[in-house]
């Protein structure tokens, strides 16, 4: 295979064409979709709250938000967005934001989606995160305010959750219902179990046709310049701080997850063309490992 993938570039007719594609590719990488005025960092995503898992999170929720409005006085029926910290890869340095900057932060291409679930299930898959602190599975949030306490033991470090209404004129927070049902935006490794999630049930969770990548871009052409910062939305507690306003025992009932089939990525062409490019960088890297022998 080796053989025959050097035989067709160092073909000088085959070569200057995947030159030319190759050129073609990095344009398209190179090309500014929008700017940050501020730092969008990911050395923290994994322990605490950071700004571009903030400005992630808020894209989930923005994306499915036409899509999700049932009444006029409903903004819409999914206000939370969650993500998990080891998917957030790069940071994104001041200034203009280029589809490379986009994909160097979020590489994985997961699809995002919508879990349909309850309070009580919201709570769980929180404490979970709380005892994933400094991994990759710890989350970063929209839509809701949390607060640990990282001296209880693992499963027992969630104190306080409150979530933003969907079905209201004006957003606010409200102590989480247990009961109540609530629609969250996230991806689809979260909701098949990755990171050890497996305490959500995957016939509850409805994939979208974008990834993450092209949510985020889409958000940044959107609303740039981003100026998203530090929101208070993780907190972090001594033990003898006021007791929790809501408590439940979160012991995780382990499923398996269901084994599904990702959708394809049916991104609508726009000046950008994410998957095109994605694709492309299987040429782009095969023509560069081929450099080191012609």
């Amino acid at each position: 295979m080796r053989r025959l993938i050097l035989l067709f570039f160092t073909d000088p007719e085959s070569l200057n064409l995947v030159k030319e594609v190759a050129q073609q590719i990095k344009d398209q990488f190179d090309y500014a979709i929008g700017k940050t005025l501020v730092r969008l960092s990911n050395s923290e995503c994994r322990e605490q709250e950071c700004n571009s898992g903030n400005v992630i999170a808020d894209a989930l929720v923005s994306h499915y938000i036409e899509s999700t409005r049932k009444q006029k006085m409903s903004w819409t029926s999914a206000p939370i967005g969650l993500i998990n910290g080891g998917t957030i890869r790069n940071s994104i340095s001041v200034g203009s934001i280029t589809i490379q900057d986009i994909i160097s932060a979020l590489p994985f291409g997961n699809m995002v989606g919508i879990l349909k679930t309850n309070g009580s299930m919201i709570w769980k898959i929180l404490e979970h995160s709380g005892s994933q602190h400094k991994m990759g599975g710890f989350l970063q949030v929209s839509g809701v305010r949390i607060e640990y306490d990282l001296s209880q033991p693992i499963r027992r470090r969630l104190r306080k959750v409150r979530v933003r209404c969907g079905d209201c004129d004006i957003p606010q927070y409200e102590d989480i219902d247990l009961s109540k049902t609530y629609e969250i935006v996230m991806t689809n490794y979260i909701a098949f179990g990755g990171d050890n999630y497996t305490m959500i049930d995957t016939n509850d969770f409805s994939t979208g046709s974008e990834t993450d990548y092209y949510v985020f871009a889409n958000y940044v052409k959107s609303f740039s310049p981003i100026y998203t910062g530090i929101e208070d939305r993780i907190l972090f507690s001594s033990g003898d701080s006021e007791n929790p306003s809501t408590t439940i025992q979160t012991e995780e009932s382990i499923r398996t997850p269901t084994t599904t089939t990702k959708p394809s990525n049916s991104a609508s062409s726009n000046k950008f063309n994410v998957s095109f490019m994605i694709n492309s960088l299987i040429i782009l890297n095969l023509y560069m490992t081929v450099k080191l022998f012609v």
